[in-house]
């Protein structure tokens, strides 16, 4: 085999590096990180059952399920990435090793940015939960949406609100936001104005259930769709800190975000 000269070295691996690849997006550091879960993490064959959703977070909150009940991992759906399935209809779900209040720290406010889009099928559609139940005091079952069209939800609180008319947005994979603090609960869809608000709000955290994912606190709601990542914070972020956060899920999964104010 003929030897390469220096010249020819020279050429090979100066002259003509390999090209970098693209660079990966990198979620803010921000202070009061209690949850991250992020469906390109996991090295998954596609249609592979999720056993673990390895929680990114110092805290190790992860989420596990088991036999049927799995949700499945899904290649190339969002941006060329994978997210998280879950199938409602097979009651697929999986639970946290702890309560909300506990993976909050107790806090006196909280905010949690989450990419997902809800899949219709069928009848039971109407009936959808929230892809993250417990996580307020609220008796009643939370709905993304229920019947007629309308969110209910109550994370974060002790009360739970409504907004009409939002079941058609959520067939579409967005970035959603939730800020939950004293007289004050929002919920931004894809950024930009408020898109829900009340000011009659208490803050609390479920304390005697285990946090879920893909049903309701009581385990008769399951959530039909795609979870994609999951970032939860133990604060009220600022509007500033909300559109890095938000920015990241932009460029990282090609859902839209406008700068909230």
């Amino acid at each position: 085999m003929a030897s390469l000269s220096l010249a020819d070295l020279r050429y090979k691996y100066y002259l003509n590096p390999t090209p970098p690849g693209p660079v990966e997006p990198v979620l803010p550091t921000l202070t009061g990180l209690r949850l991250h879960l992020d469906a390109s993490s996991l090295s998954l064959a596609d249609g592979a059952p999720v056993d673990v959703w390895t929680d990114k977070s110092p805290n190790g909150y992860s989420p596990t399920s088991t036999g049927g009940l799995r949700p499945v991992f899904k290649t190339n759906i969002l941006n060329g990435r994978p997210v998280v399935r879950f199938d409602g209809s097979l009651t697929q779900n999986m639970v946290f090793p702890a309560t909300p209040s506990a993976i909050m720290a107790a806090a006196t406010a909280g905010t949690i940015l989450f990419v997902k889009k809800i899949i219709p099928h069928g009848t039971s559609e109407t009936l959808s939960s929230f892809a993250l139940g417990a996580w307020g005091t609220m008796g009643s079952t939370d709905h993304w949406p229920y019947v007629e069209g309308t969110l209910y939800t109550s994370w974060g609180a002790q009360g739970r609100t409504s907004k009409a008319g939002v079941g058609a947005a959520m067939e579409v994979a967005k970035a959603y936001c939730i800020v939950s603090a004293p007289l004050d609960w929002r919920i931004y869809f894809g950024g930009g104005p408020v898109f829900h608000f009340t000011t009659d709000n208490t803050v609390q955290w479920n304390s005697t259930l285990s946090a879920t994912l893909g049903r309701d606190l009581r385990g008769s709601i399951y959530f039909t769709g795609e979870i994609a990542e999951v970032v939860a914070y133990n604060r009220k972020l600022t509007s500033a800190e909300i559109n890095q956060v938000g920015a990241y899920l932009n460029t990282k999964w090609g859902v839209p975000w406008a700068a909230v104010a």
